[in-house]
């Protein structure tokens, strides 16, 4: 059995009616949250973007800035490069000038090319002859003393003059202040045969000075004197005396990093005649004798 439809048009038209407020109140009710939503992606965005830049703002920074040591490192290496560069041209001009006659500078004697000692108080070196070049030999007129710098043991290492007549008798006496290398106080009476003196590189006769350090050895009392005075020193005084001009060099020999030298190399060679040539090792050896 069938039933008859009683539908009431009155509420037909109230649902036709709360079916769009109800949507709208949906739709009301969503809007804000996706707003919301909408809002902070945005601002996600943003700090995002901003993160970014900034990273990328600090790598163009940083890259702008120098850390200083590593500043130096790069400057240290640019220079050994450079260094390099100049040690290579210099080798070059080097090599050239020992290929030329007249090389820039002369052979000295070696702590291993040292004669042995014998007894001998001096040795004459090859023949007696100096081994000067040309371009040390060159004189302009002027005489000259150069002392080289004391080295890492404070001892001293060489001298080189020109010594002309006006130099004679211009140099001082040794300074009692100064200890050179080697140097021990002994009693100063001529029954010690380990009596030190403070022995000049370019004597005093010769215009050395003795208030420089550079110019003072420590050498035993008879190496001092009589040897190396009467193997050079006198020599050359003689020399300069009669109107010569003398190139002239003394270099201490010492072995190893010991203090007092073993001995010194010395040359001399009259500039402007033929009056003087030698080539002699002095053995810096105490002996019994001393007067």
């Amino acid at each position: 059995m069938s039933k008859k439809n009683n539908n009431n048009p009155f509420f037909d038209l109230l649902g036709m009616l709360l079916i769009p407020a109800i949507v709208f109140s949906i739709v009301v009710s969503i809007d804000p949250s996706n707003a919301k939503t909408e809002k902070q992606v945005s601002q996600t965005y943003e700090i995002s973007s901003f993160e970014v830049e900034e990273k990328e703002s600090i790598i163009i920074e940083s890259t702008s800035i120098i850390d200083p040591e590593i500043e130096f490192e790069s400057i240290k290496e640019m220079d050994s490069e450079v260094s390099s560069d100049s040690d290579l041209q210099n080798s070059t001009s080097v090599e050239a000038t020992v290929d030329t006659p007249e090389q820039s500078y002369s052979a000295i004697l070696t702590a291993a090319d040292v004669p042995l000692y014998t007894g001998v108080d001096e040795v004459i070196l090859n023949g007696g002859n100096s081994t000067f070049t040309a371009a040390e030999l060159k004189y302009d007129g002027v005489g000259w003393a150069v002392y080289g710098n004391l080295d890492n043991w404070n001892r001293v290492t060489t001298m080189d003059a020109m010594v002309t007549p006006n130099m004679y008798d211009t140099g001082t006496d040794a300074d009692g202040r100064i200890l050179p290398t080697g140097w021990k106080k002994s009693e100063q009476n001529a029954g010690n045969p380990e009596q030190l003196n403070r022995g000049h590189l370019l004597a005093d006769v010769l215009g050395g000075s003795g208030e420089d350090w550079r110019n003072l050895v420590t050498l035993y009392r008879n190496a001092n004197y009589p040897t190396m005075y009467f193997a050079a020193e006198d020599i050359v005084k003689t020399a300069i005396q009669h109107g010569s001009v003398v190139r002239y060099r003394v270099t201490p020999i010492f072995v190893g990093e010991e203090l007092m030298c073993e001995g010194m190399h010395i040359m001399a060679k009259s500039v402007t005649d033929n009056s003087v040539d030698l080539n002699v090792y002095v053995f810096n050896e105490p002996t019994d004798d001393i007067d």
